[in-house]
């Protein structure tokens, strides 16, 4: 697995290229998922299908609901339940301040040819998932 750091401007363009690529891929919100981790993830899920892209969005909740407050965001037919995900090439997790809090999904991300971890905390740890 390729580990990915949070997109420098130098890495935009291998970050582009592995989500545009023909791969499928997974955009991972963290457990019990806020508008700003869940928006994220279906935005860039939206994007994506615009372009072609096989995407999938998901997050680690068990039971699988989306939150009250959040079922008005658009994008939510991308949303796939955990134990659906299934193995995807590429990964993205959104608002995750470490590979924990993907929970359940955790091996998703590890088992990802390549991971891109996008956080905008000051606190991002930058726990990289182990093979």
């Amino acid at each position: 697995m390729t580990w990915t750091a949070p997109p420098a401007d130098a890495d935009w363009d291998a970050t582009v290229a592995a989500l545009t690529g023909g791969d499928p891929v997974l955009l991972l919100a963290h457990v019990s998922p806020d508008a700003d981790a869940l928006g994220s993830a279906l935005a860039v899920g939206i994007a994506l299908e615009r372009l072609g892209v096989d995407v999938a969005v998901s997050f680690g909740d068990e039971p699988f609901a989306v939150p009250r407050v959040l079922r008005a965001l658009p994008g939510q037919h991308l949303l796939v339940a955990p134990d659906e995900v299934g193995q995807r090439p590429v990964v993205v997790s959104f608002d995750v301040s470490s590979i924990e809090r993907l929970c359940v999904l955790r091996p998703a991300a590890e088992a990802a040819d390549v991971f891109v971890p996008d956080d905008h905390h000051a606190f991002y740890t930058g726990s990289a998932p182990r093979s």
